[in-house]
């Protein structure tokens, strides 16, 4: 039992050692010393691991080959303890952050350079200013490191980057012309079409592949669309700094979207862009369901105005309707 609790709390230590250390010095250069613990540290937390199952199986393996009511106790009393933990864990992801620590270890165990980008679209003197902006709103400090909810491959980045520097010329559905005459006409039209030409063609953002839905109603002079973030767990609804994590996220969808040259010809139907966002859960019946969490209603006007400008998501509800749903956030 004494090797078995010494393990555990040998992994629970380096696995907490692996998180700090995954979110540590974004943005800079990581010096040879800091890679070289990273990389002892993670083999350590795989050896840690190893020698947790070995114990957990030979716990099990002494039921065989020692039948005692003692050994059935001690591997039944192991096997439980272990069941609430991983319950635990499950329930509360924000303990590991298994989003970001995950890949860091991957990383640090080949003793490859596991900093995690800022954007460069910040400057230090901004981020300062964000740090400070969001401390004083949720109480905490917010680290660009955990930006996004799903870690941003070299792909990803590049395609971040070409939502903002480039713009191809807009590729036009063939029946736009019909699409314009039902919206002259007062009809509510599904837009949903045009958007998935122009990924297929140029692909200016990351997200457009889970905007599942865009429509245009002309009555109320809005553009609606519904986003899925498949990373997203209730937990994180609870949790303030992913609440600004999937605000930001969102944030650039907006702006990505308002800036899309597609979008223009639809323009004179639209002062409003409005957004539903969804996770996924699985019902009773193991099935994948769709759950709102959030919607954002926001004049395309403000939007306009800060195009290309450093914006504070924490200052979002100031400019616009921001509504959580599903969870207790509070």
């Amino acid at each position: 039992m004494d090797r078995l609790f010494t393990s555990l709390v040998l992994l629970a230590g380096l696995l907490a050692g692996m998180r700090a250390l995954s979110g540590w010095h974004g943005g800079r250069n990581v010096p040879q010393w800091l890679r070289a613990a990273g990389g002892i540290g993670s083999w350590a937390t795989v050896g840690a691991a190893a020698f947790l199952l070995y114990e957990v199986g030979s716990a099990i393996w002494n039921i065989f080959a020692t039948p005692s009511t003692g050994a059935v106790m001690y591997a039944g009393s192991v096997l439980f303890f272990l069941g609430i933990l991983l319950k635990v864990l499950n329930d509360h992801p924000e303990i590991l952050r298994w989003e970001r620590t995950g890949p860091f270890l991957r990383d640090a165990l080949r003793f490859t350079d596991f900093t995690r980008r800022r954007d460069n679209v910040f400057e230090d003197a901004e981020w300062q200013q964000i740090q400070r902006t969001h401390r004083e709103t949720t109480g905490r400090n917010v680290n660009l490191v955990r930006q996004s909810l799903e870690p941003r491959t070299e792909r990803k980045t590049d395609l971040l980057s070409s939502a903002v520097v480039i713009r191809p010329e807009a590729v036009r559905p063939k029946h736009l012309a019909d699409e314009i005459a039902r919206l002259e006409a007062g009809e509510r039209v599904d837009i949903t079409d045009a958007l998935r030409i122009n990924v297929y063609r140029h692909r200016t953002h990351p997200r457009y592949d889970q905007i599942i839905m865009l429509s245009v109603d002309p009555a109320e002079r809005v553009l609606s669309f519904q986003i899925v973030f498949p990373a997203v767990q209730g937990a994180h609804l609870r949790d303030a700094d992913a609440r600004f994590r999937i605000l930001q996220e969102l944030y650039e969808v907006l702006q990505a979207l308002q800036a899309e040259p597609w979008i223009a010809p639809y323009g004179k139907f639209i002062a409003t862009f409005s957004a539903e966002c969804f996770r996924v859960e699985t019902d009773s019946f193991d099935m994948p369901t769709q759950i709102p969490f959030l919607s954002v209603r926001i004049a395309w006007d403000e939007l306009r105005s800060r195009a290309d400008r450093i914006f504070i998501v924490t200052e979002l509800p100031k400019i616009s309707v921001v509504t959580w749903t599903g969870e207790n956030h509070g």
